[in-house]
């Protein structure tokens, strides 16, 4: 069995970002979402959140990047 099979994040997060630079929105997010323990996937998902207009969504997704010690993530919660 692949390593995304066994949910691991990293290998998920290699596939949504396939996913997402093959067009496929949809199968990107919902791969995203279960990679949600990696904080760089969280970061992905936000971005394909803003560019939805989802912004109560972002601040969510963004935070919990943050709260898992991801530098981007911080920097976008600085005022």
């Amino acid at each position: 069995m692949a390593p995304a099979d066994h949910g691991c994040p990293h290998a998920l997060l290699r596939l949504a970002e396939m996913r997402e630079e093959a067009g496929d929105r949809d199968g990107a997010e919902a791969l995203y979402r279960q990679a949600s323990d990696h904080p760089l996937a969280l970061v992905h998902l936000a971005v394909m959140m803003e560019r939805a207009g989802d912004w109560d969504g972002v601040e969510v997704v963004v935070r919990q990047a943050a709260d898992r010690g991801n530098a981007d993530a911080h920097f976008r919660l600085a005022p």
